[in-house]
């Protein structure tokens, strides 16, 4: 328990220093994300501060590396790497989309040699893990679009598998060290990016985020918790999803930035940042407790959320305040 909570400390100390001194070194170089008409901000602020969580998770993975020797953790790191590197240049230099999606494409295929997948029989599966990383990663990119949004996430992810390892004592031993490093990583960035935000994540943060979540999701699954794995996540990727669907048959490039999530339409009708994120926060705890249901109950817990997440969606999309008296509805 002392090596956990000295890990934590460390964890959020490092992230919490190299997020301020970020600031500073973004605002010099000028990489800044200067407001648009569909900027949910109103004043430039420096981007790439996810470099911060990054350099810790690396820090403390090659920790874990030089002590147990454990290959799995190596792709990892190399898988993070590559995707961090790329995201950083993006940030800098607004890459096109092919340089990205090929590295992407590359630390995916370098990340699931982490994954013990010796009784998987059939080759589709191995494919099927590929996409659904490939794709988380895009939407937990796409979902970054308020303050505090993307680390809160992570956070949530992170707690929720550990707390089902409690129950368990089935999540391999790194997974559960990389989640105690990315919640108090997480929570170091948030000092700063927590509305009024002074940084934001960039590409660097939000992607890293979204690979870290995915490989932390899909060892979750092959420990044999699919309906936890499914749960956890799912108001992120219901929003991602469902916004996706929706630009696709009215036509539009699913590439293209935009701010047609849920949770846009929420801050543009008149809820504030702080507002929205924590009735995110507190739907993530309902599916946190849910996810632990599905440990005796799957299918009945996964039915609950997606209704539950399907109601909470059509909420979040309506106007937050009374005309009349500017007071703030329920929930």
């Amino acid at each position: 328990m002392q090596d956990i909570i000295l890990i934590f400390f460390l964890s959020f100390l490092i992230s919490c220093t190299i997020s301020k001194y970020m600031i500073k070194l973004l605002q010099r170089y000028s990489v800044m994300d200067i407001p648009i008409n569909r900027s949910n901000h109103k004043t430039p602020i420096p981007r790439g501060g996810g470099v911060s969580i990054v350099v810790t998770i690396l820090i403390f993975s090659l920790l874990y590396y030089s002590i147990n020797n454990k290959l799995s953790i190596l792709y990892f790191i190399s898988s993070l790497i590559i995707v961090a590197t790329i995201s950083f240049i993006d940030d800098i230099k607004n890459l096109p989309i092919i340089p990205r999606v090929l590295c992407q494409s590359i630390a995916i295929s370098i990340l699931y040699n982490s994954f013990d997948v010796s009784f998987i029989d059939y080759s589709f599966l191995k494919y099927f893990i590929l996409l659904f990383i490939f794709i988380f990663i895009n939407f937990y990119n796409f979902m970054d679009g308020i303050d505090g949004s993307a680390s809160s996430e992570a956070i949530h992810i992170g707690t929720s598998i550990l707390i089902i390892n409690l129950i368990t004592g089935n999540i391999l031993p790194e997974v559960q060290f990389i989640m105690i490093v990315l919640i108090a990583a997480c929570i170091g960035f948030l000092v700063f990016n927590w509305h009024p935000a002074k940084i934001f994540l960039g590409d660097v943060g939000s992607i890293s985020l979204g690979i870290i979540c995915a490989w932390a999701l899909v060892n979750l699954v092959l420990s044999g918790y699919l309906a936890a794995a499914l749960i956890i996540p799912l108001y992120y990727i219901s929003d991602s999803f469902i916004t996706i669907l929706i630009r696709l048959y009215q036509g539009k490039k699913i590439w293209h930035g935009h701010s047609e999530h849920f949770f846009q339409k929420a801050v543009r009708n008149g809820a504030s940042h702080k507002q929205v994120i924590k009735k995110i926060i507190f739907v993530n705890l309902i599916l946190c407790a849910l996810s632990v249901v599905s440990l005796w109950y799957p299918k009945s817990s996964l039915m609950v959320s997606l209704i539950f997440v399907a109601i909470f969606l059509y909420k979040l999309q309506k106007p937050t305040y009374n005309n009349s008296k500017n007071l703030v509805n329920p929930l």
